[in-house]
C-alpha cells in the first residue's frame, strides 16, 4: 500500500514538473511568436541569438545572422578591446611641466600641459577628480615652487591624438555632432567635453526662447538661439556647430511658460581648458603674461611639475558600459592604436582586434566607430553572442569584463528594467533601434549569452521595450535544453 502511494506521489510530481515546463515553454513561445508573426515586426527587422556558455552552442535563434544596427550594444566590443589592449589597471596621466627657470618668484619660461587623451579629465566621472580639483592641483603645484607669475606662454599639447577635424568620426550625423553625446575625441578632453544652456519662454507673446544661463566655462561661445514657441509637442533642441567653431546654432521648439536645460558638445576642449586655467590662475594671484599656444612637445626638455591621473581603464570601461558614455568609448578605442588618423577610425580598430584574436569569425561585422552612435555600424546577434562566448572562455579576463556590464534592474542604463537575478545586460537605443545584449542564467542555472536587436518596427517604443522585457524575463525562466529549443 505504501509502495502504491509512493508511486502515485511520484507520478503526480512528474506531471506537475511536466506542466510547469510546458507552461514555461508556452510563455517563451508566446513572446517569440509575437516577434516572429506580428505584421509590424515582420515589416521591420528582428533578430536574436542565445548561446550556451558551457558548450558554445547556439541553443535558440531567430535570423541571428542578419546584420542590423546595434546602437550602443556595440560598446561591448569596444570595452572588451580596450581592456585587452590597454590593460585594466592602466591609468592615463595628464602631465604638467615647465621650461626656463624661476627667479624671484617669476617663471622665465612656459607652463606646459600635455594631454594623454584622458576622457575623464575634469569630469568627476568614473572616480576622476572634478574640474575645480584639477585646476587647484595645478595651482598648488606652482605655489609650492613659489611661482607668482609666468613670463612665458601657456602651452597646450593635445597631440597624443590628431588635433584636427578628425576628432569627429566621419559617419556621425550633423544633428549629433553638436550635442553632448556626439562630442569629439581630443588629446586633451575637459569636463566630459560638454556644456549646458538653459532656455526659457516667459509667455506666449514671446516670439522665441531666450538663454537664461550657460556653463561658466563656455561663456565665450556664441550661442544663436533659434528656438520657436509652440503650444504643444515641441521638437527637440539641437546644437549645430563643428570642431573649432565659436558660433553655435541652437534650433528647436519650446512651450510657452516652460524652460529646459540642454547639453552641447564643446567645439574645442583644449582651448576651453586653457582659457579656464589661465583665468583660474589669475584669480589665485598667478598671472601668465604670454599667450595660449598649441604645440607638440614630444621632443621638448621640460621640468616635471605634477600630473593628473585618470581612474583605471577598468573603471573607465565601466563608465562606458554602465552609462553608455560615447566620449569614453571613442577616445579610449582610439588610444588602443598607434595610428589614429581619419583613415583609421575607432571602429576599424575593433575589426582588426577581432581578427587578431579570432581570425575571420567576425569578418561580416561592420564597425565604423567605437560608440555605436553611427547608423552605419552593422552587427548580427550571432556576432554579439559569439563575442560574449569567446570572452567567457578566458577565465582571467572574463571576471573583469563580466563586472563592467550593469546588472538588470539595478545599475546604469538598465536600472529601470526588471531585476532578473544573474542578468548582466548592455542596452542600446536610437530612433527605430532597440537592442540588448549580455549574460543570464536560465531555469537550469545554466549560463547563457544573449543578444536581441530590433530595427525599423513601426510601433511605439514603449510597446517594443515592454515586449523585449518580457522576452528577457521568459528567457531567464526557460530551460532551453530541457524543452528542446535547439536549432537543427
Amino acid at each position: 500500500m505504501k509502495r502504491k502511494s509512493l508511486t502515485i506521489a511520484l507520478i503526480v510530481c512528474f506531471l506537475m514538473l511536466e506542466t510547469m515546463a510546458f507552461g514555461q515553454a508556452n510563455a517563451w513561445e508566446n513572446i517569440t511568436h509575437i516577434f516572429k508573426e506580428n505584421p509590424e515586426y515582420q515589416k521591420g527587422q528582428v533578430s536574436w541569438s542565445i548561446v550556451d556558455l558551457k558548450t558554445g552552442i547556439e541553443v535558440e535563434s531567430f535570423q541571428s545572422e542578419k546584420r542590423l544596427i546595434p546602437a550602443s550594444t556595440l560598446k561591448l566590443f569596444t570595452g572588451a578591446m580596450i581592456l585587452d589592449r590597454l590593460g585594466k589597471s592602466t591609468v592615463l596621466e595628464t602631465k604638467v611641466s615647465l621650461t626656463g627657470e624661476i627667479r624671484r618668484s617669476k617663471l622665465k619660461g612656459d607652463l606646459i600641459i600635455k594631454g594623454a587623451g584622458d576622457p575623464s579629465l575634469g569630469s568627476g566621472l568614473a572616480g576622476s577628480i572634478n574640474a575645480d580639483s584639477v585646476l587647484s592641483q595645478i595651482t598648488n603645484a606652482l605655489l609650492r615652487k613659489e611661482i607668482e607669475s609666468i613670463h612665458g606662454d601657456l602651452i597646450i599639447d593635445p597631440h597624443v591624438l590628431p588635433y584636427d577635424h578628425t576628432v569627429i568620426p566621419r559617419k556621425f550625423i550633423w544633428e549629433d555632432i553638436g550635442s553632448y553625446y556626439g562630442a569629439g575625441t581630443w588629446g586633451l578632453n575637459w569636463r566630459n567635453n560638454e556644456y549646458t544652456v538653459r532656455f526659457s519662454v516667459k509667455s506666449e507673446t514671446e516670439p522665441a526662447a531666450v538663454i537664461d544661463s550657460i556653463s561658466s566655462w563656455a561663456k565665450q561661445l556664441k550661442i544663436n538661439p533659434q528656438v520657436k514657441v509652440v503650444k504643444g509637442n515641441p521638437k527637440e533642441i539641437y546644437f549645430y556647430g563643428g570642431p573649432f567653431e565659436r558660433e553655435i546654432l541652437a534650433k528647436g521648439e519650446l512651450i510657452a511658460g516652460s524652460s529646459i536645460t540642454e547639453r552641447g558638445s564643446l567645439p574645442n576642449p583644449p582651448l576651453i581648458f586653457a582659457e579656464e586655467l589661465k583665468q583660474y590662475l589669475l584669480e589665485k594671484g598667478i598671472e601668465i603674461h604670454g599667450e595660449i599656444r598649441f604645440e607638440n612637445t614630444a621632443e621638448w626638455k621640460t621640468d616635471s611639475l605634477t600630473s593628473i591621473k585618470s581612474p583605471t581603464i577598468e573603471n573607465m570601461v565601466k563608465e562606458i558600459e554602465f552609462q553608455s558614455n560615447n566620449l569614453f568609448a571613442e577616445t579610449l578605442s582610439k588610444l588602443t592604436s598607434d595610428y589614429k588618423s581619419e583613415e583609421y577610425p575607432s571602429g576599424k580598430q575593433i575589426g582588426e582586434w577581432l581578427k587578431a584574436r579570432w581570425g575571420n569569425q567576425f569578418s561580416d561585422a561592420l564597425f565604423v566607430d567605437g560608440s555605436g552612435l553611427s547608423r552605419n555600424n552593422l552587427l548580427s546577434t550571432k556576432n554579439q553572442t559569439q563575442l560574449l562566448y569567446r570572452l567567457s572562455t578566458d577565465s582571467l579576463a572574463f571576471s573583469t569584463f563580466f563586472n563592467v556590464i550593469p546588472q538588470s534592474g539595478k545599475e546604469g542604463t538598465v536600472r529601470n528594467l526588471p531585476k532578473i537575478e544573474g542578468m548582466r545586460v548592455k542596452s542600446g537605443s536610437m530612433a527605430n533601434v532597440r537592442a540588448y545584449s549580455g549574460y543570464f542564467m536560465d531555469a537550469d542555472n545554466s549560463p547563457q549569452a544573449f543578444a536581441i536587436i530590433i530595427n525599423n518596427v513601426n510601433l511605439p517604443s514603449e510597446i517594443i521595450k515592454s515586449q523585449i522585457i518580457e522576452f528577457l524575463t521568459q528567457a531567464s525562466k526557460t530551460s532551453f535544453t530541457a524543452i528542446g529549443l535547439k536549432n537543427k
